[in-house]
């Protein structure tokens, strides 16, 4: 494993924790469900999901999802589930709402990881 591999994992890591944040901000001040919560569960939100799981997917899953397609197919709902049960252990939203930010924020992110890959 090479320094670049690092640096790109801590590129990725912070723009995906924009994106995904964004969208869940978006979504909980602005969005369907709008609602008051307080500013570090807002940003705890949106660093913690994706800190506890793209290493994984990072360090340990990518050696053996080579092929983009079925990295998208096997791990994305993996870290969807994931996700969102630690949102709904910070937000404490209610499973659903959990599941449905989880995956708009991870939709979000795997998209613009495609069309504007770094």
């Amino acid at each position: 494993m090479s320094v670049g591999f690092e640096i790109d994992y801590l590129r990725i890591l912070v723009w995906t924790c924009l994106i995904e944040g964004l969208v869940l901000n978006l979504a909980l001040v602005q969005g369907p469900w709008k609602t008051r919560l307080p500013w570090w569960k807002r940003l705890a939100a949106a660093i913690v999901p994706t800190a506890a799981t793209l290493p994984h997917l990072w360090f340990v899953a990518a050696p053996f999802l080579q092929n983009r397609a079925t990295a998208a197919a096997i791990a994305e709902p993996i870290i969807v589930l994931v996700e969102s049960a630690i949102l709904e252990a910070i937000l404490v939203q209610g499973w659903k709402r959990s599941l449905v930010l989880a995956f708009l924020a991870n939709l979000a992110s795997w998209g613009a990881g495609e069309l504007f890959p770094l």
